[in-house]
């Protein structure tokens, strides 16, 4: 595998996932909370090693798209789930918790 690639496995799980995981409407805040930290700190633990600071989720899952030239259809998949996630959350995370995104 080399630098900008990932490969077709971790590709997999991470859809594996997202469609799993896809509807969120019916569980509880504390599952949602649970999700959009491990889904956070995908990305986050990803990006560690650049030199670009990110400021958003959205920049984190973008670059990493590009990057890892990952299929469009996951790129898609993980703006959505960020998106829910965002939006289910907002009201219930911690200041600190988006802050650090």
């Amino acid at each position: 595998m080399t630098d900008n690639q990932i490969d077709n496995l971790h590709i997999n799980l991470i859809q594996d996932y997202l469609l799993a995981n896809f509807n969120i409407q019916n569980i509880d805040s504390d599952k949602q909370q649970e999700q959009f930290r491990v889904f956070s700190l995908l990305f986050e633990t990803i990006t560690s090693e650049e030199s670009i600071e990110f400021s958003t989720l959205f920049s984190r899952i973008a670059f990493t798209a590009i990057k890892y030239n990952l299929p469009g259809r996951l790129n898609y998949q993980n703006h959505k789930y960020r998106r829910i996630l965002e939006k289910k959350d907002r009201s219930t995370l911690d200041d600190d918790i988006l802050y650090r995104l």
